[in-house]
């Protein structure tokens, strides 16, 4: 099969192209035109599939990657190329993107070639319906999942080998839509998937629209999901700015319940601190930042944010809470040149403009970012959310990432509608990495 993708320039009116050309006549001289020529059109050819995987070219160097998915006109997986010799972030002509999501008996697939330019021009190709053949499984996966919380953070790292589940934050037990609060909302997704078990429980600082989840569920202290589930361990910063009341109720419970209480400081590592963070014997974590420090002089508690680097084969993602730019500047002071190579970056602070600085992002360099801004939308209007990252996101444009919202699925072409968000989910084996969207629970 073969799909041509050509982009053509509009073209001028006679009198605009007349106007144009006295312009430059007059500009410079004697005939000397100064028009810089259009872009060529981008052109895409399939050239086929092998096994899992999806080959074309392009005749300009882009980034590649695949939409896909099993029903006629719902892409709802962006499949990205092996992470090797930076495959995944480099511009070239000749693609091979691995569709992990596919089962080993093999299923009809309908994708879209997308190709983003160096310009920054995004193409994505027709709907092709692709036959694949049985082929083996995949390796184990990793997955991470940000879920739709309104405002506040919940995110559910589920690790290859034995299965064992992380969650970091839980939602607020003051925001509410359809009568179910985000930790209840939360609650109702593990369940979904019959987790009964939260191996770890992070809380990254101490604002109730992270770790409020753990404490109670609505508000009027029904149970949270310290109540709900058997914890196998709750990891805590050493030192915050300020201590607010679900922190203090939160320290209470974990006495309370018996659940041990580690805690993790800056430059711990799974290596070197098996007992706080060896989750997996493939996974690799490093804690890039987490509670107050004397520089913060009495700062934003905010910036006691757990960060944490968690790497799986040649895969890495960056997470955490709401780190500003003081916690920002402080990351890169210690570890600025391990930041390289990131595929997948969890926003700061929810993508606004005090947070995801310029040096910061340009460290990173994330094939993918994640934006939790979903409370934009439900509370000042679907524009908002946009107008709050504008900053974020042009600096994440700018670096040719592709960029998913809670509100918006811009490279699956998919937009908030006040129905539905969306919960993110990141899947890799190591090698390669996907998106996958799934409609937010909530409200539904």
């Amino acid at each position: 099969m073969t799909n041509i993708l050509s982009l053509l320039r509009p073209a001028r009116p006679a009198a605009a192209l007349a106007a144009a050309v006295l312009s430059a006549l007059l500009a410079g001289g004697c005939g000397e035109s100064t028009t810089t020529p259009p872009p060529p059109p981008l052109t895409s050819e399939l050239m086929g599939v092998s096994g899992r995987a999806v080959t074309w070219t392009t005749n300009l160097p882009t980034r590649g990657a695949v939409r896909y998915g099993f029903v006629a006109g719902r892409q709802d997986h962006l499949a990205y190329p092996a992470v090797a010799g930076g495959g995944d972030k480099s511009y070239g002509t000749t693609h091979v993107v691995p569709l992990l999501g596919v089962p080993p008996q093999g299923a009809t697939v309908y994708v879209r070639r997308a190709d983003r330019a160096q310009d920054g021009r995004f193409f994505v190709a027709d709907e092709e319906t692709l036959v694949l053949d049985p082929f083996p499984a995949t390796g184990p996966l990793l997955t991470f999942t940000t879920l739709d919380v309104q405002f506040g953070d919940a995110h559910v790292l589920r690790l290859p080998t034995e299965g064992r589940v992380v969650v970091i934050d839980a939602g607020s037990p003051y925001e509410s839509l359809n009568e179910e609060t985000a930790p209840r909302h939360v609650m109702r997704w593990l369940d979904d998937r019959a987790i009964d078990r939260l191996d770890v429980a992070i809380g990254t600082h101490v604002h109730a629209d992270h770790i409020g989840g753990f404490v109670e569920a609505d508000g009027d202290g029904a149970a949270g999901l310290f109540d709900r589930f058997v914890i196998g361990a709750y990891l805590d910063v050493p030192a915050v700015t300020e201590t607010r009341t679900l922190y203090s109720r939160l320290q209470v419970m974990l006495a309370e319940r018996g659940i041990p209480r580690l805690v993790i400081a800056s430059g711990m590592t799974s290596d070197s601190d098996p007992a706080e963070l060896a989750w997996d014997n493939l996974v690799d974590v490093v804690v890039l930042n987490a509670g107050a420090q004397p520089a913060w002089d009495g700062g934003d508690e905010n910036n006691d944010s757990v960060v944490l680097k968690v790497s799986y084969g040649e895969v890495d993602l960056i997470t955490g809470g709401d780190c500003l730019v003081a916690g920002e500047e402080r990351i890169l002071s210690l570890y600025g040149g391990e930041l390289a190579g990131v595929e997948y970056f969890k926003s700061s602070h929810h993508g606004r403009d005090n947070a995801n600085s310029a040096p910061y992002l340009l460290a990173i360099a994330p094939r993918v970012a994640v934006i939790p801004v979903a409370f934009a939308a439900y509370y000042e209007g679907a524009d908002q959310g946009a107008q709050d990252t504008a900053q974020t996101l042009e600096r994440l444009g700018a670096l040719g990432a592709d960029v998913f919202r809670f509100d918006a699925a811009d490279p699956l072409g998919h937009v908030q509608d006040d129905r539905t968000f969306w919960h993110t989910n990141f899947v890799t084996d190591g090698i390669s990495y996907e998106i996958r969207i799934e409609p937010s629970i909530w409200g539904i």
